[in-house]
């Protein structure tokens, strides 16, 4: 099932050139000891889209008690560049280029989730986008917003 985005972009619209995109995205996510640190999951892997979740931790927390916006930017890097990633070819590497965040509301949840979409895969470059979430009391609230270029990095 697509991730459900502010912009719709159709699997469809994708090249598969790694049959196991998805084994590959988890265990890159998987080698992050930042994310695993933030007790991150990458829930959802398909062509040109990721989602990630994190629960609240008092760690991962500013000053008022929401997600820090720390926190809020690297899961939106990361669910952009899984997005990314899942168009790449065996063996490729991934590698964020520059990503801006809009803090649009306090991430004030219980939850937060950031879903990542690919809006232009190129040779080297990807342009993508992404939306933040957190869920508090089972409401689902638009905190971030998000753009970013990865880079594909060869096996070469």
């Amino acid at each position: 099932m697509p991730i459900k985005t502010g912009r719709v972009v159709a699997v469809s619209d994708f090249v598969c050139r790694n049959p196991n995109y998805d084994a590959d995205a988890q265990a890159m996510f998987a080698a992050q000891a930042f994310m695993q640190n933030l007790k991150g999951a990458l829930t959802i892997s398909e062509l040109g889209h990721a989602q990630i979740t994190a629960p609240f931790l008092e760690s991962s927390s500013q000053q008022h008690g929401f997600f820090h916006g720390g926190v809020v930017g690297a899961l939106a890097d990361n669910a952009m560049g899984c997005s990314a990633f899942t168009l790449f070819e065996p063996g490729d590497h991934i590698l964020t280029v520059e990503y801006k965040v809009n803090l649009l509301a306090p991430a004030d949840g219980d939850i937060i989730l950031a879903k990542g979409w690919v809006v232009k895969s190129g040779k080297t470059l990807t342009v993508t986008q992404g939306e933040i979430f957190v869920e508090k009391n089972g409401n689902r609230k638009l905190c971030a917003t998000a753009t970013g270029t990865m880079m594909r990095m060869t096996k070469s």
